[in-house]
């Protein structure tokens, strides 16, 4: 683009410089064209680089952006994860309560239907039920 506007400043340069040499233009008014045209390649060159720095900056925000989604999706997993793993201890617990409250209640069942001396101790009745000592 540089390029294309060097290229036509060049051109009018030239064809106003044949206007100015066959008397059809004024001195004044040829260095004041000419002005005008270095004055508008500066301001093109200058849109330029401000268009460059912005898509630089477009770059690293849209590379900050991929970065925070990865991290958030990581985050997120990590998250699922983490609950799924507590949802199986939680179950786990439960069963495991359950489980405890019906050998319990089996127990107590067994215990009240079996005649106890009062002179057995829990641990001799325990002894007679499955055959060892409590510890």
């Amino acid at each position: 683009m540089n390029a294309t506007w060097n290229n036509l400043q060049n051109m009018l340069i030239g064809y106003l410089s044949s206007m100015q040499t066959s008397g059809l233009i004024q001195r004044n008014k040829f260095e004041s064209v000419c002005q005008e045209l270095s004055n508008a390649l500066q301001r093109e060159h200058q849109a330029q680089q401000l268009l460059n720095e912005q898509s630089s900056q477009l770059e690293e925000l849209s590379m900050r952006l991929n970065m925070h989604t990865a991290e958030e999706l990581e985050k997120n997993a990590t998250i699922s994860e983490a609950v799924k793993v507590s949802n199986v201890f939680l179950f786990s617990s439960l069963f495991l309560f359950v489980c405890l409250f019906v050998c319990l209640f089996m127990f107590n069942s067994l215990c009240n239907s079996l005649p106890v001396p009062r002179h057995t101790t829990l641990n001799n009745y325990w002894k007679q039920l499955v055959g060892h000592d409590i510890m």
